[in-house]
């Protein structure tokens, strides 16, 4: 009951999200060996890439193999798979692709101006897998869009189908709003210094943060499981970006005016990366690497398409190149997930601006009797958060330092990271203090 009438996060801060699907997912394996939650998330992208295969087959067949192989085995997918916390993707994944599919499935027959009786399990089955896409991570209402796009693709117009797909978005929409899930989602500035942005700089910045995750996807060399204030700082007069912004929009405008397949991938993974790209709405991360997993389908599309232009032996060669160097990224990408403290060392080594990274790797060092490297890391993450006002600032991390340095025996430095962190309280909207408006501040501000 508490599954599906509150937020995704309970009580323990208002996230505005409801993904009961995921939780339930979770609760099924209550209990179970940490082994199980990464077989069952293995086997949901197992099943992702057997669906992109052939989703892949039926819009451009000579790349499906090839492109279903690069995208299983590409490391950025990592964070959304090894991440045991990765399921909401794997899952809004599935109901995507799978959805697709049924779309393609659901053909009306425009002789007899109806549906055949085996098309009409079809349409149900469709909008079973859109309620359990969209109940499961909100960006899921990119298969609308999607499903229109396959459409116009293929020359099929809208139809019936489309309404199976529009009603459980809709019926999902109202039990959201129904249930009155805490006061909103909370965006703090630090998660996501979009939010806080002007409009201009923050579309920008959001241009600039797709420019970095194609980069990424190409050349993935460098992985990090966090970009928080202040990695990717906000665009400041970088005209480049401009300039990436506007050929971005020439490329859309010429995939709309041609209905080849390289077209269809192009408009697949700008359409796939809009629920999470901070232009329509704004989320709770400026940049992660998990938003690449639907639209990496796409780009791994686009890859063999390019290559395949090369002669036989040639792509051949490139095309396994690439599985082999992929797969081996992952493989090493995967040795920093053993645990807690690896994981966080790692961040920290590839994100040294992000204050999260910092602040996490302190925990660890705290929680493993390490209060001297807890402070170091306090240290660093309290040089990247000092400059900010009080108003955009967030006060969790700060009551952690504050036990930190009680816990060297530095109490004057505790005194004054206590002081800030009752500063930031009492700056900060009511809604994003905690669930409860009428909650007290942390012991560290008291």
């Amino acid at each position: 009951g508490l599954i599906l009438s509150q937020n995704y996060w309970g009580t323990r801060f208002a996230s505005g999200l409801y993904r009961p699907a995921v939780t339930l997912s979770y609760l099924l394996q209550h209990g179970a060996p940490m082994w199980a939650y990464h077989a069952v998330n293995l086997g949901l992208h197992l099943a992702a890439v057997l669906l992109a295969y052939r989703l892949i087959q039926r819009v451009s067949p000579r790349t499906a193999f090839w492109a279903a192989l690069i995208w299983a085995v590409h490391p950025v997918n990592t964070e959304a798979v090894t991440n045991a916390a990765g399921r909401p993707d794997l899952l809004a994944a599935i109901a995507v692709l799978g959805g697709l599919l049924l779309y393609l499935r659901s053909g009306f027959d425009i002789v007899n101006y109806r549906w055949p009786v085996q098309r009409r399990a079809t349409l149900l089955a469709l909008g079973a897998v859109t309620f359990l896409g969209v109940c499961s991570k909100e960006s899921a209402v990119v298969l609308l869009p999607l499903a229109l796009l396959l459409g116009w693709s293929t020359r099929r117009p809208p139809d019936g189908a489309i309404w199976a797909i529009s009603i459980p978005i809709g019926f999902m929409l109202l039990v959201r709003a129904g249930l009155s899930i805490s006061c909103g989602m909370v965006k703090p500035f630090v998660d996501n210094p979009v939010a806080g942005a002007p409009w201009f700089i923050g579309k920008l910045t959001a241009v600039k943060v797709l420019g970095k995750l194609l980069l990424l996807w190409i050349w993935p060399a460098t992985l990090s499981a966090d970009y928080s204030y202040n990695q990717v700082p906000l665009w400041a007069g970088q005209w480049l970006i401009a300039w990436l912004a506007a050929l971005l929009a020439l490329l859309i405008i010429w995939a709309t005016r041609r209905r080849t397949a390289a077209a269809f991938w192009v408009l697949f993974v700008f359409v796939a990366w809009l629920p999470t790209s901070n232009l329509i709405v704004t989320t709770g991360s400026i940049m992660a690497e998990r938003f690449l997993y639907l639209p990496g389908i796409g780009l791994a599309a686009l890859l063999v398409l390019g290559i395949q232009w090369l002669p036989s032996r040639t792509a051949f060669l490139a095309l396994l190149a690439f599985c082999v160097l992929f797969a081996t990224r992952t493989f090493v990408r995967n040795q920093d997930y053993r645990d807690d403290l690896t994981f966080w060392a790692a961040t920290v080594e590839t994100s040294p601006n992000s204050f999260k990274a910092h602040t996490q790797l302190a925990v660890e060092f705290y929680k493993r009797g390490h209060p001297q490297a807890a402070v170091a890391e306090a240290e660093e993450a309290i040089r990247i958060l000092d400059p900010l006002p009080d108003s955009l600032d967030s006060y969790e991390p700060w009551a952690e330092f504050f036990h930190y340095y009680q816990a060297v025996g530095d109490q004057k430095r505790a005194h004054e990271i206590g002081w800030r962190v009752a500063q930031i309280f009492n700056a900060a909207p009511k809604c994003k203090r905690c669930l409860t408006p009428d909650s007290p501040p942390p012991d560290s501000a008291r």
